[in-house]
């Protein structure tokens, strides 16, 4: 399964269309870049995947903003979008840090209030902060295909970081 994703997300990140394709269509680009590719074929994808967060990000914040009677998509309860978009972000902030979830934004945090609060109200249902504290661990072997960045280390956002700053040095 993980090797068709060569034929789907993956070649959002070499941008075949242009600027035209989607953000939403990019977006799920992190789970190959963080489970299953090996580390020295992730690394150089994850810079172009990084800079076209942000359209993402304020399309999510966008969509929570015109929903104030709650902290989910649809108000005050959660649904099925609730949970893949959360997916998505733990894993963004998996691969990259927290502050990628700032990524593009001048004033930071505070200009995605609602994504931000969203996030937490999400890490705080019960169920999902169960699973949070009990799911496989990063490093430790038991999750993502080996030579992965999540399979090979306990901290990937801290490899991707390292990364940035020796590649942004050599430019």
């Amino acid at each position: 399964c993980w090797r068709e994703l060569h034929t789907t997300s993956l070649p959002f990140l070499e941008d075949p269309w242009g600027d035209a394709t989607p953000a939403d269509a990019r977006i799920g680009a992190v789970n190959p870049l963080l489970n299953f590719l090996p580390e020295d074929e992730a690394l150089p994808l994850i810079p172009r995947y990084l800079a076209g967060l942000p359209p993402w990000l304020e399309s999510l914040e966008e969509r929570l903003r015109r929903h104030p009677g709650g902290p989910f998509l649809g108000g005050d309860t959660p649904h099925h979008g609730d949970f893949a978009s959360f997916h998505i972000c733990d894993n963004i902030t998996t691969l990259a840090g927290p502050a990628a979830l700032d990524a593009g934004s001048p004033a930071g945090a505070a200009s995605r209030p609602n994504l931000i609060a969203w996030v937490g109200a999400m890490r705080a249902l019960p169920a999902v902060s169960s699973y949070v504290q009990a799911r496989p661990q990063a490093g430790t072997g038991a999750v993502g295909k080996p030579g992965s960045l999540i399979h090979r280390h306990a901290d990937p956002a801290a490899v991707v970081q390292r990364y940035l700053e020796a590649t942004a040095s050599v430019a």
